[in-house]
């Protein structure tokens, strides 16, 4: 196998790591109380949940309900804060981190340039201005920066970085390769390695289903079946996962799409082949330089006998080839744009995803244009944007699992939140304190499968699926930021208040607008976390099959003082019910302020038609009052005049009538012009 960027984890120095403590989770209305899931009692403490009682740190239980003794992979609440102090950690981050801004900046700048352009020639006065100098537009980026900026926000298939992590007992290795090697690596894995997870950051599309496609078919040896947590005829469980990004970094994202994809139209320069990256070649010496870089790869650990060239096995001929053909298929067009759409992330408002998801599968961007969500007007979370997208995963009984998923972004909420939303998209994967995949990866290093209940890939594919869909949470800091469900809370509190203030014109409307856009958003999640559950029931009910066939079948627990797959379904049921609990209770609460507004506007509209109609009566009694007196008044001034008494005055009465019959001759004239001009010109004048 090519020579690959290996590293070893590690996650906390030595003199800190120890082995998590086990102990049975308190109650649900405990945990409600707790700062924190995983903190473990101090000696001689106790809590009460259903019978069972925690005690100093013996790890083991009493209870009989061992559905919830979860705690035993959750991280230990004092490793947590070990790690965050851990200044040779923090130091790599922030390199890290400021590598990637010098990358990403540029590109920002770029993007805002390309917003510029469009909306500048997108306005109707501009022309007009421009025709008369008054108005000169935003140029339009050169050539070599769309490109650039194309591939930052876009990168080409090939060159996406594909995670790998091998487990094995009291041991764990990780690297990267590029997308275009994934292939060696579901094929062969290290004699000590009992799992094996590939992680590829592609969405639903063609290349995310020829990715699956040749990874359950390369090894006909599927694992277990999730009767129950899969969809019918498709045993392999899948999840919407539900995250925070950046709103800058999600309108970019957007815009740099919309705009190019468009532009690529016109300018043949921006239409990049679909293979960019992976150029195809039968020739060893063209395939000796890196995908991204001049270095040289060691192809000496490739296989010749196998009637293979050493280039093309690395580069992938069965996946082009599958691409290729399931374009066809689909009748889908094999272009680059179409390929990198499902990079963008879904926006809450953009539908529900509903049934088997195929290559055409999933939700559509309908604009340039990115939801000022209601959660965004809690202080917290201003400049964030909740999106989602599709988590799924396949296995096999081999020990290799495969997940695929564009769903990068925040998980776990702490009080650098704002600190990590204005991190680039790269490093976010990387932060086990931001997020779950990261944390995954994390989670095992100096232990391996060790702790693992049962050493399969089926356990860590469970403890995979519940780790992610679980999020996003406070719950892994100890509470130490403002959650999604209490910042909904303070959302729902200021829309009611705001029933109150006295009536002003169209503040009704964007109101209801508001009310409304909320109510949108509970309802999708709402609905993200009805499916959530069913998913976390029908794992369990696997699981707990599973178990029943291991017991049949003689095979003992790897480790019994580990927690069980069963129970860690339950753990992710509990979790999720109590956000969908609350959700649903401030989505019924949000629904019945909202019929009493339109009650109480209702009545204020009486009020005021009551104002009006005395106000309407007082005019009628004017008028009649006026049709009486405004004649009186007239003759009574006509009459009075004495025009021969003015001195210098050589006009009579018959000069006043002359007078008054040519003006309203003339204005009579004047409405009948009107009339045969039509009703364009009369508006005009």
């Amino acid at each position: 196998m090519a020579e690959k960027r290996e590293s070893v984890i590690s996650v906390v120095p030595s003199s800190i790591r120890t082995r998590p403590t086990f102990h049975s989770a308190p109650s649900q209305q405990a945990l409600l109380g707790a700062p924190f899931f995983g903190i473990e009692p101090t000696d001689g403490m106790s809590t009460v949940s259903g019978g069972s009682t925690l005690s100093g740190r013996s790890g083991r239980t009493s209870s009989a309900d061992e559905s919830l003794t979860t705690m035993k992979v959750l991280q230990n609440f004092d490793e947590v804060v070990a790690r965050r102090s851990d200044p040779e950690l923090m130091k790599k981050r922030r390199e890290r981190r400021a590598k990637c801004k010098s990358l990403d900046g540029p590109q920002r700048q770029n993007c805002q340039r390309l917003r510029n352009w469009v909306d500048g020639n997108q306005r109707r006065a501009r022309p007009i201005l421009s025709a008369l100098r008054l108005y000169r537009a935003p140029p339009l980026p050169d050539d070599k920066d769309l490109i650039e900026l194309a591939r930052h926000f876009y990168p080409p298939r090939w060159k996406l970085t594909v995670h790998v992590c091998d487990f094995g007992d009291n041991r764990a290795e990780r690297f990267e390769v590029p997308l275009s090697e994934i292939e060696n690596c579901w094929q062969e894995r290290p004699d000590w390695a009992t799992v094996r997870w590939i992680h590829a950051p592609l969405g639903l599309g063609l290349v995310h289903s020829s990715v699956e496609d040749l990874f359950l078919h390369t090894k006909k040896n599927p694992g277990r079946a999730f009767e129950h947590a899969g969809s019918p005829g498709w045993p392999y469980p899948e999840t919407e996962v539900l995250n925070f990004r950046s709103r800058q970094n999600v309108q970019d994202m957007r815009d740099t799409f919309m705009i190019l994809s468009e532009l690529a139209k016109s300018k043949p320069q921006l239409n990049f082949t679909p293979f960019e990256g992976d150029v195809p070649t039968s020739d060893p010496q063209q395939g000796r330089a890196s995908f991204d870089s001049g270095e040289q790869r060691d192809w000496s650990s490739f296989d010749s006998e196998k009637g293979r060239n050493p280039y093309d096995a690395v580069r992938n001929n069965d996946l082009r080839y599958n691409i290729k053909w399931r374009a066809h298929h689909h009748g889908a067009t094999l272009g680059y744009w179409n390929l990198v759409e499902s990079d963008m992330p879904w926006q809450i408002s953009e539908g529900i995803v509903l049934g088997q998801l195929g290559p055409k599968g999933g939700l559509k961007s309908m604009g340039r244009e990115i939801d000022k969500q209601a959660l965004s007007k809690h202080p917290s979370f201003e400049k964030a944007q909740l999106v989602r997208n599709m988590f799924r995963c396949f296995h096999r009984a081999d020990g290799c699992l495969l997940t695929l998923s564009a769903a990068v972004g925040i998980d776990y909420l702490d009080k650098d939140f704002p600190e990590y939303l204005e991190d680039p998209i790269q490093c976010i994967l990387e932060n086990d304190d931001a997020s779950a995949i990261g944390r995954a990866f994390q989670a095992f290093a100096e232990t391996g499968t060790s702790t693992w209940h049962r050493k399969t890939v089926d356990w860590f594919l469970v403890y995979l699926i519940t780790e992610v869909g679980v999020t996003p949470h406070t719950y892994r800091q100890g509470h130490n930021a403002v959650s999604v469900v209490t910042a909904y809370q303070h959302v729902v509190q200021d829309l009611k208040r705001r029933r109150y203030d006295p009536w002003r014109r169209n503040e009704t409307v964007l109101l209801v607008r508001e009310y409304l856009a909320c109510i949108d958003e509970l309802t999708a999640v709402c609905l993200i976390l009805t499916k959530k559950i069913e998913l976390f029931e029908g794992l369990k009910r696997d699981c707990r099959k599973f178990e029943r066939d291991d017991i049949m079948a003689r095979k003992e627990p790897d480790d019994p003082e580990g927690v069980s797959a069963e129970a860690r379904a339950s753990w992710a049921i509990m979790m999720v019910k109590e956000q969908h609990d609350a959700c649903k209770k401030l989505l019924a609460d949000l629904q019945l302020s909202m019929n009493a507004l339109f009650q109480l506007r209702s009545i204020e509209q009486n009020e005021l038609a009551v104002v009006a109609d005395n106000q309407n009566k007082a005019i009628l009694v004017f008028t009649a009052v006026t049709i009486i007196f405004l004649p009186l008044s007239f003759f009574t001034s006509y009459w009075g005049m004495n025009l021969n008494g003015m001195s210098e005055n050589r006009r009579t009465e018959a000069y006043f009538w002359k007078v008054e019959q040519a003006v309203v001759a003339e204005d009579a004239a004047f409405e009948d012009g009107l009339k045969h001009l039509g009703e364009p010109t009369a508006r005009l004048i």
